[in-house]
């Protein structure tokens, strides 16, 4: 996915958007599309915000959007808003695309064939996530972290080593053997309900992307 440099309009640092009279295009030359997309990065101390238009290049797809972000440096946990609404908008995309060409994406609530695996996770990530578990009604949070408890538990009973230490020393190959065994424990994410994400609207960017076309049942024995 590719970014184009130039905005597209004048900014202010008071987030006043000041649009520009002149016709817009792609960087090929074709005419760009109507703004439909927004993306705004999370408040916090300190931040100058400005608001301005970008245009991402998804595939050969030109996608307008309008930014809002701070002047300031920015704390990367400010940003996931901006990279979820980004990865939500591949995805959307990408269903489009297969849809176009007669294939139907499997995944779907209900499903849950994917939500057995290592997902690879960003700190900021961790920390938003433990800042919803913290912030879940009393009986839902003490759930999940019984969830979480019992699969630890699972995976040392499979002999599968999921310590932080383990993970920073192993190599490509390593990872993908780590991989495989954990997916081969069956071992449900702790935040699955009813074969359904219950954290959709925070869930992981790596989880944004499961987007597969074969049928679910091919992930009961998965192969490289």
């Amino acid at each position: 996915m590719g970014f184009a440099h130039a905005l597209a309009a004048s900014v202010r640092p008071n987030g006043d958007l000041a649009p520009r009279p002149q016709t817009l295009t792609c960087r090929d030359g074709r005419p760009r599309p109507p703004l439909t997309l927004h993306l705004r990065a999370a408040d916090y101390p300190g931040a100058n915000p400005i608001t301005c238009t970008i245009t991402l290049e998804i595939g050969d797809e030109c996608v307008p959007a309008l930014l809002t972000a701070s002047l300031n440096a920015a704390p990367f946990d400010s940003l996931l808003p901006i990279f979820r609404a980004i990865f939500d908008e591949l995805t959307t995309r990408g269903i489009a695309r297969e849809a176009g060409a007669g294939r139907a994406v499997s995944r779907r609530a209900g499903c849950g064939a994917c939500c057995r695996q290592a997902v690879p996770i960003a700190p900021s990530e961790a920390r938003a996530l433990a800042v919803h578990v913290a912030e879940m009604p009393k009986p839902w949070r003490s759930r999940v972290r019984s969830r979480f408890a019992a699969a630890r538990t699972a995976l040392d009973a499979a002999g599968v080593d999921h310590t932080p230490a383990s993970l920073s020393k192993t190599n490509m190959e390593e990872r993908i053997a780590l991989g495989m065994a954990y997916f081969n424990a069956g071992i449900a994410c702790p935040f699955l309900e009813d074969e359904s994400c219950s954290i959709h609207p925070v869930r992981l960017l790596a989880c944004r992307e499961y987007l597969v076309t074969t049928p679910a049942a091919a992930f009961r024995t998965p192969t490289m």
